[in-house]
């Protein structure tokens, strides 16, 4: 019984990081403050994963004991200990792919319902080298100013990359301008265009 409410509480506590997690994505952009609630999801969500995990770690360790006492082979153990271990670092794995799932979903649909097409300015670029080589922009929307960083991406056959003080056409959410991309990527990836 204390396992199964171990199991349910981890659940729940997943639950509640991953909507407050949503919530933090959502409006970061009316407050950079929102990072420390942001944090506190991140914990929420490790603590209901590890309240998930414990048990099955501890079934584990009954199944190695039982392994000892039935002196059974190494192959054996191996062959079915390794899913027990997959299995105990799932909820980790669960909670970010639904994340990412669910922030994709929200961007995209934003973008529908309330995107508007405007320039923004090129203000910076961020070349690594090996990972990100972004473009950072600026643009106006209802007098004030909001910041923007995408990767660069390339658009039949010709590439984003633009110089410091260049124009290129966003896609942003009225409702959350934090919410943006590049308006030919969008309108590729949600008409199929190439």
């Amino acid at each position: 019984m204390k396992t199964f409410l171990s199991i349910l509480a981890g659940i729940a506590l997943i639950y509640l990081g991953e909507e407050l997690a949503m919530y933090v994505y959502a409006n970061y952009y009316l407050n950079s403050a929102m990072g420390w609630l942001g944090l506190l999801s991140f914990i929420i969500l490790l603590t209901g994963s590890l309240l998930v995990c414990i048990p099955i770690a501890k079934l584990g360790q009954e199944f190695d004991d039982w392994t000892k006492q039935n002196n059974k082979s190494k192959l054996f153990k191996a062959l079915t200990f390794t899913p027990l271990i997959l299995l105990c670092f799932s909820p980790f794995v669960v909670s970010v792919l639904i994340f990412y799932n669910e922030s994709s979903s929200y961007k995209r649909d934003h973008l529908e319902k309330y995107g508007v097409v405007k320039k923004a300015e090129i203000t910076g670029t961020i070349d690594g080298l090996r990972s990100r080589h972004d473009l950072l922009f600026t643009f106006t929307h209802e007098g004030k100013t909001y910041e923007g960083m995408l990767d660069r991406w390339i658009y039949n056959g010709q590439d984003s990359i633009k110089n410091i003080g260049d124009s290129i056409l966003i896609i942003f959410s009225t409702e959350n301008p934090g919410e943006q991309e590049w308006y030919y990527k969008f309108r590729e990836e949600s008409e199929g265009v190439e």
